[in-house]
């Protein structure tokens, strides 16, 4: 069923904001909220050919955020408050969101650290760990490096805090990066992420790195996400046994359809 229709009209995704989240968007002290840009955003794409895809994303990252609610609501208000903040990576919030519901989907057992990273994991008597970071620039010629450098940022971060670690798997979302570098000579393909692991993996001091990017699937139209994962010789083995949970990979022989606004 064509769900669009019963979102498409502002009133109808303000309903769909305030049931799935509790934030009225209307109320002034949400302005700055990012489910308030978010919807701004979506409306200025109203006679664009993306406008479909903004609606259908955004649908799918409240009916995500909502499962957080329902399984932990501490979790959930605690996300809710930093989606409040200007000052917060929201779109770094967004990615660990999805996560979360992506745990949540596949019944994978997870807490959460206090400090970081964000997600740490119990598999056979072994404790692995999931730091979660983003990368999303628009920068021609300035793709591959900008991935880099996120991957650089979070290890001096990692080192720093005490969590890059071989126990420690850092997840990069490069959505945005991969869609908008279609076209130009440092298109964002498979090859070419997996030549960036190759380079960096020796670097760091996490047992693991996997640049993640979403996309539609042709034959369904669900959301997937397509991981690239490169592994320290001498990382925690439980961080693969987690990964194989993770992700589906058969699943992921499906045809992609790219969205460039995401």
């Amino acid at each position: 069923m064509d769900l669009i229709p019963s979102i498409e009209h502002r009133f109808k995704l303000k309903e769909l904001i305030l049931e799935k989240t509790g934030i009225d968007i209307d109320k002034s002290q949400n302005e700055a909220h990012f489910l308030s840009r978010e919807f701004s955003r979506i409306f200025e794409q109203k006679n664009s050919n993306q406008y479909r895809d903004c609606l259908l994303y955004f649908h799918y990252f409240l009916c995500q955020f909502e499962k957080i609610k329902e399984y932990n609501r501490k979790d959930f208000n605690d996300y809710l408050d930093k989606l409040s903040k200007d000052g917060e990576n929201l779109v770094g919030e967004r990615f660990e969101i999805f996560t979360y519901a992506s745990l949540i989907d596949k019944c994978i057992p997870f807490s959460k650290p206090k400090l970081n990273p964000d997600f740490k994991f119990n598999i056979d008597n072994s404790s692995v760990f999931i730091e979660c970071g983003t990368r999303q620039t628009d920068k021609k010629g300035f793709f591959i490096e900008s991935i880099e450098e996120a991957i650089e940022k979070k290890q001096k971060q990692g080192v720093k805090q005490s969590y890059a670690n071989l126990d420690t798997a850092l997840h990069i979302e490069i959505t945005r990066t991969v869609y908008n570098s279609h076209g130009e000579k440092d298109f964002l393909d498979i090859k070419i992420l997996e030549d960036i692991l190759n380079r960096v993996i020796e670097k760091v001091d996490f047992g693991a790195i996997v640049l993640i990017y979403t996309f539609y699937g042709k034959e369904d139209g669900i959301v997937y996400g397509q991981p690239i994962l490169k592994y320290k010789d001498n990382c925690n083995s439980k961080l693969k046994d987690l990964h194989k949970m993770m992700f589906d990979l058969k699943k992921l022989h499906i045809t992609p359809i790219l969205k460039i606004h995401i």
